[in-house]
């Protein structure tokens, strides 16, 4: 018998495997992440967990505050450590010279990182992209 796929169907079979693969490492995550914190290791939100589509990061950071990571710690995360652990000094910061990429949220994150599902505003390179105000 001769099968073939096409490109759609190995891209979904891929996905399905990401999928289940997450749904086994997933709950092994909530311990090994937490323990990583405790024990120092710098941690980064990122985009390929196969558990977190692309453009869900917020859903990520909501995650790792549950996981019981202090909110400051995954903003953090998601800013500074990832732009340190790329090497990449001018990104995850607001300062003169840098990029000015910057989002705003109905609310402070640090006493609830829900609100960073919330996008209102957004800059990047200092031109505006979003803004819902």
């Amino acid at each position: 018998m001769n099968i073939r796929f096409t490109s759609a169907t190995i891209a979904a079979l891929g996905a399905l495997c990401s999928i289940a693969l997450a749904a086994e490492m997933f709950p092994k995550a909530r311990t090994s992440i937490k323990a990583a914190y405790e024990a120092g290791v710098k941690i980064a939100v990122g985009t390929d967990a196969p558990a977190i589509p692309h453009g869900k990061n917020a859903d990520e950071l909501v995650t790792l505050v549950d996981w019981g990571i202090p909110a400051a710690a995954v903003l953090r995360a998601a800013t500074i450590v990832a732009a340190d652990l790329i090497n990449k000094p001018d990104l995850g910061r607001i300062a003169e010279g840098y990029l000015a990429d910057i989002i705003a949220v109905p609310g402070d994150p640090l006493l609830d990182i829900s609100v960073t599902q919330n996008v209102s505003f957004v800059m990047k390179g200092g031109k505006v992209y979003v803004n819902k105000n």
